[in-house]
């Protein structure tokens, strides 16, 4: 199982807004002291496009879907 972090916007945020966030945080992740201080936090910095991290979040989860259902786990 992996753990991501990644920023969400709500719905209905202009497209050019989501694309300067998305430049601005790919930017930053280019900062050779932002990724050393993640890698030594053993993270792993992934570059994706808006649509790429929607359908990250899509897949993991219909993956997850029904082991936390079955566990019965609840928003906390």
């Amino acid at each position: 199982m992996n753990t991501w972090f990644g920023v969400v916007a709500p719905r209905g945020t202009p497209q050019p807004m989501i694309a300067l966030l998305n430049r601005e945080i790919h930017a930053a992740l280019d900062d050779a002291t932002v990724r050393e201080r993640l890698q030594e936090g053993g993270l792993e910095p992934l570059k994706e496009t808006p649509a790429q991290f929607t359908e990250r979040m899509k897949r993991d989860h219909e993956r997850y879907r029904d082991i936390v259902k079955a566990a019965g786990l609840k928003p906390e």
